[in-house]
């Protein structure tokens, strides 16, 4: 079987869905599926050069890049419409992730003039939080593009049963599977803390209003002023408005000399960071999975989320974690609890790695996407992934 993975961009800068895209295709290459990737050289502000060799390698996945052209946000790219036109019919199915993007709506075309089968797996985009961030475009772009593609499709994966539930727009049949997360490279924690005698807190993730940034600042700034003895790590890149942004606000909320701002990190220094601290925080106001939460909970590391965070279900159900909603209040009491009981945070950090490698790592979710996959080219609905809902497709 060979399968495309179509998507605007695989920089780090770019989190969960560039980190997902490369697991579930090195993971599915370990299943014998010639997965392979199509792509730009995006790079947040700047264009990456282009490998000489077509495809490159990366992480021992052949991935094919093309330049980016204005604008920028939208990832256009002359190169990758091109070759999609020339090379999409040599698949046996195409999996596209996100939506509002043209790499999306460039390949959807394709597959459905070659008569290609195509998955989507909008990422959370789907769902009522980022839908009314620029609303109207998105309404209008839904209408003349998005619909065509999402009933079009053979197929639409949401990462987590809650995304499906509250998702503002479906496809005609859709699907419930977890992104894979290659987990073979991540460990127990081994490194000593800095110091043992203050709590750790880590935030990682990419740094943007959505993920709560302000409430985790408001939140512990109130626990400061109870004497709280703790040490904030803030990891992860955005915009640089919002970046100063949030250094102004640590400043503002008197955290400056409890705060690492770290910055983007990659692999090896986001182990360490697991490794080093106490509990793992992502007050998100939307987030359909949490890539960086499955990290931080293979390490052992319990977790605070929010109730908007899709997969809090599943953690709360197995004790790895504990769920707020995004609000200061809830969010002092949580952390508050888990830095008077060291044994709690142990406990929880114990049933949070076994979640993980039970319900997150690649073998788990492996055999169920190449049953999807066979489903779709053969036309049957063997996979228990499938979901029937009554809501028909509406924008």
């Amino acid at each position: 079987m060979k399968v495309l993975h179509v998507i605007p961009a695989v920089a780090a800068c770019y989190g969960g869905p560039s980190r997902a895209v490369l697991d579930t295709c090195r993971t599915l290459r370990k299943e014998g599926i010639e997965a392979e990737i199509a792509t730009t050289n995006a790079d947040g502000n700047v264009n990456l050069p282009i490998p000489e060799d077509a495809p490159t390698l990366v992480d021992g996945v052949p991935v094919h890049f093309f330049e980016r052209q204005r604008p920028w946000d939208y990832k256009f790219s002359w190169g990758l419409t091109r070759w999609l036109k020339r090379n999409v019919a040599g698949y046996d199915l195409l999996h596209l992730h996100a939506v509002f993007s043209y790499s999306t709506a460039v390949a959807a075309f394709y597959a459905r003039k070659h008569a290609i089968p195509y998955i989507m797996l909008p990422h959370g985009m789907l769902t009522p939080w980022p839908v009314r961030q620029n609303w109207l475009l998105k309404q209008v772009y839904l209408k003349m593009i998005e619909r065509r593609n999402l009933e079009g499709a053979a197929a639409v994966q949401f990462t987590a049963e809650e995304e499906l539930r509250t998702s503002v727009v479906r496809g005609r049949f859709n699907f419930v599977l977890p992104c894979i997360v290659d987990l073979e490279t991540n460990g127990n924690r081994l490194r000593p803390k800095p110091d043992p005698t203050r709590l750790r807190i880590l935030f990682l993730s990419r740094i943007d209003p959505k993920k709560g940034i302000d409430l985790l600042i408001a939140a512990l700034s109130s626990l400061a002023e109870e004497g709280l003895d703790f040490e904030l790590i803030l990891a992860g890149a955005g915009e640089q408005k919002y970046e100063e942004r949030v250094k102004a606000m640590i400043h503002e909320a008197g955290l400056s000399a409890r705060t690492k701002v770290t910055g983007f990190v990659d692999r090896l220094t986001k182990a360490e960071l697991f490794e080093t601290s106490d509990i793992f925080v992502l007050p998100s106001h939307q987030e359909n999975f949490g890539t960086a939460i499955v990290e931080a909970m293979t390490f052992g590391l319990p977790v605070i989320i929010s109730n908007r965070v899709d997969i809090q279900a599943e953690i709360a159900k197995a004790g790895a974690g504990l769920i707020v909603s995004p609000a200061i209040e809830e969010l002092c009491a949580a952390i508050r609890t888990l830095s008077n009981d060291p044994l709690l945070r142990c406990e929880m950090g114990q049933r949070a790695m076994d979640l993980a490698q039970r319900r997150f790592c690649g073998a788990a979710n492996a055999g169920e996407t190449l049953r999807v996959y066979r489903d779709i080219i053969q036309d049957s609905r063997e996979s228990s992934a499938w979901k029937s809902l009554p809501k028909p497709l509406a924008v």
